[in-house]
């Protein structure tokens, strides 16, 4: 009886330690970005990840599965994105959605956009691809373009 009890403990323990795994992405890591638009830029990522649940990107923090919002004023537009990151674990990938919202700082033009992405390990690379979808309308008309990036990022440290 005690090992048959023993085995049941096991058999129903080890599932859940098994969901609880997930790939730690803490590090330093450097690489290039690529855009849809030709252009081409050099990264560096901090990543913190506290377990399974939680990632801290660039001082970002991120709880998978929950939305987290963003709003910062560049180059004429005041915008809010809401960015979620979610583990995909039959695959060990973290999922990426984007959702953003603008307006110009002149009050003319809208911006909305939405896209999604993901971010997977590989031995000592991370590679992050996204696909984002945008439109904005104002006083000229409207406009609708997409911007990919492909990020393939080193671990230094």
């Amino acid at each position: 009886m005690k090992y048959l009890l023993s085995i049941l403990v096991l058999f129903f323990a080890l599932p859940s330690m098994a969901q609880n795994e997930c790939t730690d992405y803490s590090g330093l890591w450097r690489g290039t970005c690529d855009h849809s638009n030709g252009s081409s830029g050099i990264v560096r990522w901090q990543i913190s990840q506290l377990g399974c649940e939680t990632v801290l990107i660039n001082g970002v923090k991120f709880d998978f599965g929950r939305q987290t919002a963003s709003r910062r004023d560049t180059s004429g537009w005041s915008l809010t994105s809401y960015e979620r990151l979610s583990w995909d674990r039959n695959q060990d990938t973290l999922d990426y959605d984007i959702r953003t919202v603008g307006r110009s700082t002149d009050g003319r033009q809208s911006l909305r956009g939405a896209g999604f992405g993901r971010l997977e390990m590989i031995n000592e690379y991370i590679y992050f691809e996204s696909l984002v979808d945008y439109t904005s309308r104002g006083p000229r008309g409207g406009r609708a373009w997409t911007e990919q990036n492909r990020c393939s990022l080193l671990y230094i440290d």
